[in-house]
């Protein structure tokens, strides 16, 4: 499977700052809980956000792509992908990732049945008409891996369990001889298997694996993608554009790997002008694409063309009536072009997790108020969130020389420079600066603590540590960060 580069989704950073007087929803709240590596609380939010939404295709879709992308849990992400394809039968990226989890679990038949509808869907997609070339026939071995997985489950309801871990160890063979002969113990990984360490969440690995993939065959388009992906959602955007664009060049008719482009050039590069040419040669190929649509009239909105951007929504709500998510993008449209700039609105689209509309909002308003601390600091989040860093970065320091006093614009800053630039002396001194003011202050605290353990001072940040759960008991985070130490 080819990997598609979510533009919003999911892009809270590790150590999220606050944006101030603004309700995050369940799946903004779940993505932060899992960047700070709880992932059982993210699951918690996950499950509760589709539980409230059962008809929202985005929300359906985050919990499925958490399920199987951050979990690896590829059984239990299946009828929650399958779920999303009743709510909207031609979404080709579900198709294209039930095909694939199909193939992986050695599923021929089903998988090509989904393959093969996004065939019909989508006639010129070349890596689906080579995933579907790749599926082994009925009486390949497939059916053994597929007999010794039955066989292996048979003994887990049997509470046999040596007869399981037998059954598993000869699947892990089979496959291994299948692909890559007898002698594997010190060939390279296929690309399958960088795919599964992408799905575990092992990026570095995945990253080096695919290097050395496109190293020996650099030709490999799906790879060149799959790197702009990682990448992109490393921070690295300068290495994630070479190989987008290395993607596009070797496969252009992919269209997957046009929007990655486009997404990162307008989302993370600022560069609507280059992202709207792209986004536009996706829609001569594909009409009536609603993601495309969408991204053409959010660049729109973003270069003050807002007759043109109502003109795409229009055309959203043409193929599909049902869309409330762009009715409301539609109508937030139509009130911006009768009101001046409020800091107020872009509060509000950023409570609704639009965090590309909030950061446009935000933009706008600095632009008319451009004294005004928390604006900057809240847009500082939010160009973090969606990938302009260095545009977060001069947010950050503005609100904090506007507003030295403040210790949320303070921290926020500080965090900045301990997580995106690795500068941990500088954020150390604007910590304790705060602590000389708030000795007891755990977050404070913590943040310190977090610092030295990055720095090899173990025994001083579990001092730190220490200090927090004194000042605070119940303060989970301290507690779970002096384990970890």
């Amino acid at each position: 499977m080819s990997m598609h580069r979510q533009s919003l989704s999911g892009t809270i950073p590790s150590t999220s700052p606050v944006v101030t007087g603004n309700t995050l929803s369940h799946e903004q709240r779940a993505a932060l809980h899992y960047r700070q590596g709880e992932k059982d609380r993210a699951l918690e939010l996950y499950k509760e956000a589709a539980r409230l939404s059962p008809g929202d295709v985005a929300v359906q879709k985050a919990y499925a792509d958490f399920m199987y992308v951050a979990l690896g849990r590829a059984d239990e992400a299946l009828p929650l992908y399958q779920h999303v394809l009743d709510l909207k039968p031609n979404d080709a990226e579900t198709l294209q990732i039930l095909g694939n989890i199909c193939a992986s679990r050695q599923q021929p038949i089903d998988a090509r049945q989904y393959f093969s509808r996004l065939l019909e869907i989508e006639p010129w997609n070349m890596t689906i008409k080579k995933s579907l070339e790749a599926l082994p026939a009925n009486d390949s071995p497939a059916n053994s891996f597929k007999a010794e997985i039955l066989s292996a489950q048979k003994s887990v309801h049997e509470g046999e369990d040596d007869r399981v871990h037998a059954a598993l160890d000869r699947i892990m063979l089979m496959k291994q001889e299948a692909v890559h002969g007898t002698d594997s113990a010190r060939r390279e990984p296929s690309y399958a298997e960088i795919q599964n360490m992408a799905s575990r969440g092992q990026h570095d690995q995945a990253l080096a694996a695919l290097e050395q993939l496109v190293s020996r065959t650099p030709d490999h388009a799906v790879a060149h993608n799959d790197l702009g992906v990682l990448y992109a959602n490393s921070g690295k955007t300068e290495k994630a554009l070479q190989h987008y664009r290395r993607a596009v060049e070797l496969d252009p008719e992919a269209i997957i790997y046009q929007k990655n482009l486009a997404d990162l050039l307008f989302v993370a590069e600022g560069d609507a002008e280059s992202a709207l040419q792209t986004y536009v040669a996706i829609l001569k190929a594909k009409p009536k694409d609603v993601e495309t649509l969408g991204s053409i009239a959010q660049v729109c909105t973003s270069l003050g063309r807002t007759d043109d951007a109502g003109f795409f929504y229009d055309k959203i709500l043409e193929i599909e009536p049902w869309n409330q998510t762009t009715r409301l993008q539609r109508e937030a449209l139509q009130s911006s072009r009768s009101s001046p700039p409020s800091y107020e609105r872009a509060q509000k689209l950023a409570g609704e997790g639009r965090t590309l509309e909030a950061r446009q909002a935000l933009e706008e308003f600095v632009r008319s108020s451009p004294g005004h601390a928390a604006a900057h600091n809240d847009l500082g989040v939010l160009c973090y969130q969606t990938g302009r860093v260095q545009d977060a970065q001069a947010h950050y320091e503005e609100a904090v020389r506007l507003d030295p006093g403040n210790m949320t614009f303070q921290k926020n800053l500080a965090e900045y420079y301990s997580v995106a630039q690795g500068r941990n002396e500088d954020a150390l001194r604007i910590f304790v600066d705060l602590l000389r003011e708030n000795p007891r202050d755990a977050e404070t605290l913590v943040s310190i603590g977090k610092i030295c353990d990055m720095m090899g001072r173990t025994d001083d940040a579990r001092d730190f540590f220490r200090n927090a759960l004194e000042a605070e008991p119940w303060n989970q985070n301290a507690r779970e960060m002096l384990r970890r130490s």
